[in-house]
């Protein structure tokens, strides 16, 4: 019998691995919703708690049927839809938007509201464990021994 080998198409493994995420992610957010450990759930859907922690690793692979039967566990059950598929320029387009959407300035703020913004900087860096955050003075030292001359 000959084998048939699959043609690499990396859209394909994509909307494979997207789906994969999609019931992951759904997952995890009904143990969180419904107030249920994992090894509640395990236990109700007759899993091992070291099955279900595989189960949501990223190197998974579960059947509908398992996600299925931990839906169900859960009080759920899985719904299944469809899309149609972008073409590779619209799927590069919406990335594009979604990348500039997110790393979009704005300057919209006053000098004024930044004064929030300035004190909850100097509580992280009080916070922060950092040698430019070394407090001089709790060690009884003068901080003016140790600020750096102008070069002018």
């Amino acid at each position: 019998m000959a084998k048939i080998q699959k043609k690499f198409e990396r859209r394909a493994i994509e909307a494979e691995e997207d789906l994969l995420i999609d019931c992951q992610f759904l997952l995890q957010e009904l143990i969180v919703k419904k107030g249920v450990s994992r090894g509640q759930l395990a236990e109700r859907a007759g899993i091992s708690k070291a099955r279900l922690s595989q189960l949501l690793s990223a190197d998974a692979n579960p059947t509908l049927k398992t996600m299925a039967s931990l839906l169900y566990a859960l009080g759920e059950r899985l719904c299944v839809s469809s899309a149609p598929c972008m073409s590779e320029d619209e799927s590069n387009e919406v990335q594009h938007e979604a990348a500039e959407e997110a790393w979009q300035w704005t300057l919209t703020q006053s000098i004024a509201d930044r004064g929030d913004d300035a004190e909850m900087v100097a509580i992280v860096k009080e916070c922060s464990a950092s040698n430019d955050n070394y407090s001089y003075s709790s060690e009884g030292l003068d901080p003016s021994l140790f600020e750096l001359e102008d070069a002018a």
